[in-house]
């Protein structure tokens, strides 16, 4: 039997995906340095940035979709967009619902809330 325990996305802009997960998603960094920045989430995934560098880290042809789940929608989208970011229409999905915006190296980043 498998569990998550990380994910972590590839990014060329370290300071400014760190400023958007932690300022304005309001997560908080468990530790920060230019090589590996990591976020602590519920039941101890770990959730973390890494600059590019290894070919065998960087996805192409497709990849993974983080989906962050939080415990009111509305707010975040409220406080997304008087950040100025893009939220795609929210929608129902199976069991909630959800918005989908870009951090900024243009990963799409889905936030959800079960109902």
């Amino acid at each position: 039997m498998y569990a998550l325990d990380t994910i972590f996305g590839i990014t060329w802009h370290m300071d400014k995906c760190i400023d958007f997960y932690e300022r304005i998603l309001g997560m908080s960094a468990v530790s920060k340095s230019p090589y590996w920045t990591e976020f602590a989430l519920e039941n101890g995934v770990r959730f973390a940035l890494h600059p590019p560098g290894d070919d065998a880290l960087c996805t192409v042809n497709g990849g993974w979709i983080c989906a962050l789940r939080v415990a009111d929608l509305s707010e975040i989208e409220a406080r997304l967009r008087e950040c100025g970011i893009d939220v795609s229409g929210r929608h129902q999905i199976p069991g909630g619902e959800v918005i989908t915006l870009s951090d900024p190296d243009g990963r799409p980043v889905q936030i959800m809330q079960q109902f």
